[in-house]
């Protein structure tokens, strides 16, 4: 029980952070970039609000499963990369290095 009220309060936590970012960014109308460490799936609340009309640089030039959250089964893709739609997309690489319990992410754009 414990565990799932921890979680519960995780997901809660990130709903409202994802909506801050989601609402800043959308009171934008330049190009923007955001990245970081979701720690939450593509198919989320958290992934959608943030990504909202943004690319994801892994679905432009990604390949595989794309996992950058370093754990057993290592098929865990939290952390993103989402540039405007008027950003190129060039190259997208997961650097397969134990750094942390994260792989970096490479990703090279045009602006």
């Amino acid at each position: 029980k414990a565990v799932v009220k921890k979680m519960k309060t995780a997901y809660a936590k990130r709903a409202l952070q994802a909506e801050a970012v989601g609402a800043h960014a959308g009171n934008y109308s330049g190009n923007k970039i955001i990245c970081g460490d979701f720690n939450d799936v593509p198919v989320s609340y958290t992934y959608e609000t943030v990504r909202q009309e943004l690319q994801d640089a892994f679905v432009a030039k990604g390949n595989g499963f794309g996992a950058t959250f370093v754990n057993k089964l290592s098929i865990f893709r939290i952390d993103y990369v989402l540039p405007s739609k008027d950003i190129k997309v060039n190259s997208y690489r997961t650097v397969r290095e134990n750094y942390s319990d994260h792989y970096p992410v490479c990703v090279t754009l045009t602006l």
